[in-house]
């Protein structure tokens, strides 16, 4: 079968290239893959940033299929079933994580796509126990944005919205599109940020239900405080979903933020960055932080685009053969679009 191969650490050393079909174990499955989405993290590892405990490994965690085999003792599941797979792959069971159900923070985890072959090919193993099935009206293309819809689901349920709550969402990409509208079906007035370069993209959450967009310039900056501060009352959001995963995003978070809100850093840096931790003490912030989640965030995200809570069309920009995976990194670098999707089967094409 054909997929996509990181072959060495350092920038860029990927190429598509025949690798054997993979066989499912014992409570295992195989997936034909009909679409698997380019994330953040891809670009990283793209770039040498993000680096494998081995060599070759094929990347992608965000995936849709259907199911090609089952694995001896797999009891639940048939083949041609339409499921997305958590990236989870493995755990221990056995530690204080994963006795509580947060499995994804379990030191033995091994994911798809970082550890374990993910879905940038045409078939990829995944667990059984971390299937979920398609409800009827959702498209494999949309079940491709499963995974970051269930990471917005899961740093919305930290934030512990409640209904009027003032919500923040800095950084107009995938993540934050989908926290905005998560936060949105919560019961919260959302106010979404991005940059002059994000005009776009801030139209999008617009039509998506933002309240308020804001584009931040070198002019513009103070002026969207001041604005942000007269359209709540004086005091600053309440809550703040930090999605851009840049130091100026997360220092204007803390900085507008009211006294006792609560501030979720969503987005990842990928590198050390200095910020005024003093304001946690001076506001007496609540700060939290998400990686990942868990089986409910899935059961959740899905029942929300199923319910039409979430608009998922708008969100993905194109979908591209594994042969030209070049194209949608580079749309990904230049910030072009949302969500890319490589479709290294003939994908179902529905939306």
């Amino acid at each position: 079968m054909q997929a996509l191969v990181k072959y060495a650490p350092g920038a860029g050393n990927m190429e598509v290239r025949p690798i054997p079909e993979p066989v499912p174990g014992p409570g295992q499955v195989l997936l034909q893959v009909a679409y698997a989405g380019i994330c953040g993290s891809d670009m990283h590892i793209y770039a040498g940033a993000i680096e494998f405990k081995k060599y070759p490994l094929v990347p992608g965690h965000e995936i849709s299929g259907t199911i090609a085999a089952t694995g001896p003792g797999v009891k639940d599941w048939r083949v041609g079933e339409r499921v997305t797979t958590e990236h989870t792959f493995s755990t221990c069971g056995r530690c204080l994580y994963c006795r509580r159900g947060e499995y994804q923070e379990c030191a033995a985890r091994q994911s798809l796509g970082f550890d374990i072959n993910g879905g940038f090919a045409e078939y990829v193993l995944a667990a059984s126990d971390m299937l979920h099935r398609l409800p009827e009206n959702l498209p494999l293309e949309a079940a491709a944005l499963s995974e970051p819809l269930a990471s917005a689901v899961h740093a919305v349920s930290k934030a512990g919205i409640s209904w009027g709550d003032n919500v923040l969402v800095i950084g107009p990409g995938t993540i934050g599109q989908l926290a905005a509208q998560v936060a949105k079906a919560e019961g919260g007035r959302v106010f979404v940020i991005g940059t002059e370069a994000d005009a776009e993209r801030l139209q999008v959450a617009k039509s998506l239900g933002a309240d308020y967009t804001f584009a931040l310039g070198e002019k513009a900056e103070e002026g969207v405080k001041d604005t942000l501060l007269a359209l709540t009352a004086g005091y600053g959001p309440d809550i703040v979903l930090e999605c851009s995963g840049s130091r100026s995003g997360a220092a204007l978070g803390l900085e507008i933020i009211r006294r006792q809100g609560t501030y979720i850093q969503v987005g990842l840096f990928g590198r050390p960055v200095e910020l005024d931790y003093e304001q946690i003490s001076y506001k007496e912030l609540i700060v939290n932080g998400i990686f990942c989640h868990n089986w409910p965030d899935w059961e959740k995200a899905l029942a929300l685009m199923a319910a039409g809570r979430i608009g998922y069309r708008q969100l993905i920009t194109t979908s591209l053969p594994l042969a030209e995976w070049q194209e949608g990194f580079q749309m990904m670098a230049e910030h072009k679009g949302l969500k890319i999707l490589l479709a290294p089967g003939e994908g179902e094409h529905s939306l």
